[in-house]
This record gives C-alpha cells, sequence and structure tokens, in this order.
C-alpha cells in the first residue's frame, strides 16, 4: 500500500520575496561543482545533515538517487554552521 498528501501552509509569515530568494540560493547551490557542495558533506555516521545523496526508487525518476541538502534551522542551538555552504556567499544570509 502506497500513500501520497499533499498539504499547503496560508498565513505563514514568510514573504513571497524571501522564499523566492531561498528557492534561487538553493539553486545556486545545487549548480556548484560537486568539489564546492562536498565541503559541507554528511558525515559518514550520524546525522543526516549537509550534503549528500538520498537513493529513489520512483519510475519517475530519471537517476536511481538525488542531490540534498538537509540542514537544521531550529531552535538555534542545533544549527551547525559547519553544514552550511559558504558559497553561494548569500545563503548563510537567509
Amino acid at each position: 500500500m502506497s500513500r501520497m498528501g499533499v498539504f499547503q501552509i496560508i498565513n505563514h509569515g514568510v514573504f513571497d520575496e524571501s522564499l523566492s530568494n531561498m528557492r534561487e540560493q538553493a539553486q545556486k547551490f545545487f549548480d556548484l561543482p560537486l568539489q564546492e557542495k562536498k565541503r559541507c558533506a554528511q558525515k559518514p555516521a550520524g546525522s543526516l545533515e549537509g550534503y549528500g545523496q538520498a537513493f529513489v526508487t520512483s519510475a519517475k525518476q530519471q537517476l536511481p538517487w538525488n542531490d540534498t541538502l538537509f540542514l537544521k534551522t531550529l531552535p538555534l542551538q542545533n544549527r551547525n554552521l559547519n553544514f552550511w555552504p559558504e558559497n553561494p556567499q548569500e545563503f548563510r544570509h537567509l
């Protein structure tokens, strides 16, 4: 059995301009060369935080994996900036 779900959050208080900027910075990060992205790579054992790959089991995928960037943002004491990209420079200032 498989399930799929969709949800929409409205009135969240994040401006459209901010969301667009986040998307733009994320795209710039994923457009970087692999060696640059690996600077904030996930550690071999432990957390999922950082840049890495996840294998996909969907017939609709062209490739059997996808790139991911998992970052903790809140609570602030859990934010580990070692995994946050320095390039593009604007990424950390969103």
